[in-house]
């Protein structure tokens, strides 16, 4: 007789393992058993696609804009295409030559002025900080904190979705073991009957040839 699993298996040239996990306690004290399963769950995780971080930057938001083109420059060591900005706030002394030229004095001036501005801008940015720079920081981390509220649910939620899927599949294989406790006490019944039968026919093939020489 063939049976459907062993058909199955012949087809696929695959090995089925054919166990109820939760119910079957002695399954990992099979060595054979557990390589298999160690081994169809390797082949499974390999499929899974794995993406590195500079993958996920490059292909994320980074990807095609300024702050990711810059950022790529900074990882290559490559210079920068623009100007420096600060540049411009730098103080140039005028040549010994040319500190009697009335042009270059006032240009001398013009950049201590505008170096003394930049400065005094510094420092009021610093002050603005000073003052409201903590409850920016506050309010950035409350944002932080309930982002990480939002994860923290969605992982119990997705945890509690693996539970019930777990506590499914139990009920499903104990119900399964039940039938098949079942199913296995019947077969053993029918083939203790199927002996018995047998028994009784060869008693009578038996008594029959004892009749039959005797007569």
């Amino acid at each position: 007789m063939e049976f459907p699993v062993q058909k199955l298996q012949e087809e696929e040239k695959e090995t089925l393992i054919d166990t109820l996990p939760y119910v079957e306690e002695n399954l990992l004290e099979d060595s054979e058993t557990s390589r298999k399963v160690a081994s169809l769950l390797e082949q499974e995780l390999s499929q899974v696609k794995k993406k590195k971080l500079e993958e996920q930057q490059t292909q994320g938001f980074l990807a095609n804009t300024l702050v990711g083109i810059e950022v790529q420059r900074m990882e290559d060591g490559l210079p920068s295409e623009y100007e420096n900005p600060f540049t411009r706030y730098e103080v140039s002394h005028p040549n010994i030559t040319k500190q009697g030229d009335l042009n270059t004095l006032e240009k001398t001036i013009l950049q201590q002025q505008t170096s003394l501005e930049h400065d005094m801008l510094c420092l009021a940015n610093l002050e603005l900080l000073k003052r409201y720079g903590t409850q920016s920081w506050l309010l950035f981390i409350n944002q932080l904190e309930k982002q990480v509220e939002r994860y923290r649910i969605r992982l119990k939620e997705e945890k509690q979705r693996i539970d019930e899927i777990n506590v499914r599949r139990r009920n499903l294989q104990q119900g399964a073991q039940k039938k098949l406790s079942s199913l296995d006490n019947s077969w053993k019944q029918l083939i203790q009957k199927n002996k018995q039968i047998e028994e009784a026919c060869n008693h009578l093939k038996v008594d029959i040839e004892r009749l039959k020489e005797t007569s």
